[in-house]
């Protein structure tokens, strides 16, 4: 449904960066404030990391997929260091929470799905293909409990990259979108 939403509203006058951050969040599982938070300094398409310096959990390398780097590859890059930059140079939380909104309706989702109703989405269908609490909080930023855990994103983590591959590929297929298979040695 989220898809065909997203569809609908390429046609229709959107704003779209709205359109693409809320791609992204969906193949992610990023908290919408990173995702729109996001820096291109932030990333290194080239290892599929983003380093985010501020996030909930404090500093947070992510694994990125090959759909999240193709996203991303496909942003237009402006004098904004922000990757989904609002019209008026600020993030543009305020006008994605109601284009994504429009989105959700195109999609003829429920009134009271969010950008986090995303998150959870990635979470559990993360979880669907078997994927350990640690692996999954890996890929989402959570905190981990352990030295073992909190070290275990790294960004030549080929499992953690394979993870986020195998998830935002079920999503994206879920969603109607086609995901282009790269090697781990193209990507760079």
């Amino acid at each position: 449904m989220l898809g065909e939403g997203l569809k609908k509203a390429e046609k229709q006058v959107f704003w779209p960066p709205a359109i693409a951050a809320a791609r992204f969040i969906a193949v992610s599982g990023w908290r919408k404030g990173e995702a729109l938070g996001l820096r291109w300094d932030e990333l290194d398409l080239a290892r599929r990391t983003a380093t985010l310096g501020d996030t909930k959990t404090g500093r947070s390398i992510r694994p990125l997929s090959q759909a999240a780097c193709d996203m991303l590859h496909r942003q237009p890059r402006g004098p904004n260091p922000l990757v989904f930059a609002g019209a008026h140079g600020g993030n543009g939380s305020d006008t994605f929470k109601r284009q994504f909104r429009r989105i959700a309706k195109l999609g003829g989702l429920p009134a009271d799905i969010s950008a986090h109703t995303l998150r959870h989405s990635f979470v559990s269908v993360a979880a669907d293909l078997d994927y350990s609490d640690l692996t999954i909080g890996a890929l989402v930023g959570h905190r981990g409990r352990s030295v073992t855990s909190r070290h275990y994103v790294h960004s030549e983590d080929a499992v953690l990259l394979a993870a986020a591959d195998k998830v935002a590929t079920h999503i994206a297929e879920l969603m109607g979108t086609s995901v282009q298979k790269h090697s781990r040695r193209a990507a760079a």
